[in-house]
């Protein structure tokens, strides 16, 4: 990961799984994350811990959330796109998200065809496109960060998943 920029807000996420390479790094965050939804109690789907905390299902569509907005960024920049791209609210989304909506089994679903397509978009990028740059909401990063990021942004919830609920 030589000549790549770190932002600071970007290392807690992009070091949790920088010992993988990137294609291993989404690998195994799918297979925790499926691993995860198979043995959840359906009832939990809507459980948070606390008062002021997501749901499970508020994280899991969090974790996609995050995952469809950084690919489009690491798309964009890899076509070559320069301008600035906006940041987004996170928690605007997640209090927006349609959790009545899922099952189980459809969040499931829905998570395997995102990341089979985030697989397939980043494998079929050159390493040129992947060292590219480009700024989005203030920050810097290449598009092979973007793909450790989407990795590291799952392990960290999935910590917290394990940890909390």
């Amino acid at each position: 990961m030589e000549n790549e920029v770190f932002e600071t807000y970007f290392d807690y996420y992009i070091n949790k799984v920088k010992h993988l390479n990137r294609g291993e790094a989404l690998e195994a965050g799918k297979e925790k994350v499926l691993a995860y939804l198979r043995d959840l109690d359906p009832d939990k789907l809507h459980f948070a811990y606390d008062e002021d905390k997501w749901t499970v299902s508020q994280v899991l569509l969090h974790i996609m959330d995050v995952e469809r907005v950084m690919a489009f960024r690491a798309l964009s920049f890899a076509r070559g796109e320069e301008n600035e791209l906006p940041g987004f609210d996170h928690e605007v989304f997640a209090l927006a998200a349609p959790t009545d909506n899922y099952s189980k089994e459809s969040l499931m679903k829905e998570y395997s065809a995102l990341r089979q397509s985030t697989v397939s978009m980043f494998h079929h990028l050159s390493q040129e496109q992947l060292d590219k740059t480009g700024v989005f909401g203030g920050n810097k990063l290449s598009v092979g960060e973007i793909w450790y990021m989407i990795s590291g942004h799952e392990e960290h919830h999935l910590d917290v998943l394990f940890e909390k609920y």
